[in-house]
């Protein structure tokens, strides 16, 4: 394990984080801090916890939404997510809809990937238990753009 903030080459970083076919070793816990998950089926409850409003620094197909804010490394961002190519702030925001058997799960940003972590995340989970990706989640109409 590396000291989270510690300065990485690509290529240090990918010879500690990234298996033989060049795929993401995935964090324990989902990335989470123990005991600092929490699932939601109803979205009324999460509603009343966490805020509507949330955002994804980086990949916009991907999973974790972030409650805005938090700095780079307590996001737990990968390096390619700074890419300029592919790297956005976007805001969404929930709409107080999920679909039957859907839920959504909080938790807390666990140091990974040679990252602090800290940030609060939330991630929204299919009828299967599949993670929704961003664009997944505004088509279902659980989501959507503010900015």
């Amino acid at each position: 394990m590396v000291e989270p903030g510690k300065t990485l080459s690509r290529d240090e970083w990918a010879a500690l984080y990234l298996d033989a076919n060049g795929d993401l070793i995935p964090a324990a816990n989902n990335g989470s801090l123990p005991d600092r998950r929490v699932q939601f089926t109803d979205i009324a409850e999460l509603l009343k916890a966490f805020p509507a409003t949330q955002d994804v620094l980086g990949d916009p197909l991907s999973e974790f939404l972030t409650m805005t804010g938090g700095s780079f490394s307590q996001r737990i961002q990968l390096p390619d997510e700074s890419n300029e190519s592919i790297a956005k702030l976007l805001t969404v925001e929930f709409t107080g809809f999920l679909p039957e058997n859907w839920m959504v799960e909080v938790g807390q940003n666990a140091p990974a990937f040679g990252q602090e972590g800290g940030s609060y995340y939330s991630v929204i989970l299919g009828a299967n238990g599949a993670k929704m990706c961003l664009f997944e989640a505004i088509d279902a109409g659980v989501l959507r753009v503010v900015s």
